[in-house]
């Protein structure tokens, strides 16, 4: 199993246990493309999706250690702080994962959006600079 699809199992292993997670969140989807990790979630509360990406080898880069579970962790937690609204993107992110994906408020920076693989129902090359939805 890739780590990117390790760190996705645990991702949701988390969300389902009690125990460990004090405020999961209310939806939780995911998508692997290549190493990055797409992921579209609720927070408790809040009347709008959220969207994060994580490119395990840069995410990874800043974490002793670094196994695809423990980084899951940082992200659950990071998940379960309120992080407001997003940015509208005019992006493919979130096809298949959500019904209406160009509701998802993305928490992404530049240098995340150039790392992520088209969606696989797309031709063309490797991801591109996200534009802001109007």
């Amino acid at each position: 199993m890739s780590d990117a699809k390790r760190f996705e199992a645990e991702l949701h292993r988390l969300r389902a246990s009690p125990t460990e997670v004090l405020h999961p969140p209310t939806l939780l989807k995911t998508a692997v493309r290549g190493q990055v990790v797409v992921i579209v979630y609720k927070e408790e509360g809040a009347d709008w999706l959220s969207g994060m990406l994580v490119d395990l080898p840069v995410f990874s880069r800043g974490f002793r250690p670094r196994s695809p579970e423990f980084l899951a962790d940082v992200i659950m937690d990071e998940i379960q702080e309120p992080s407001g609204r997003g940015r509208r993107l005019d992006v493919d992110w979130a096809e298949g994962l959500v019904d209406e994906p160009s509701a998802v408020l993305w928490h992404v920076n530049a240098g995340e959006a150039a790392a992520v693989p088209p969606h696989p129902s797309r031709s063309g090359g490797g991801g591109a600079e996200p534009r802001m939805a109007e």
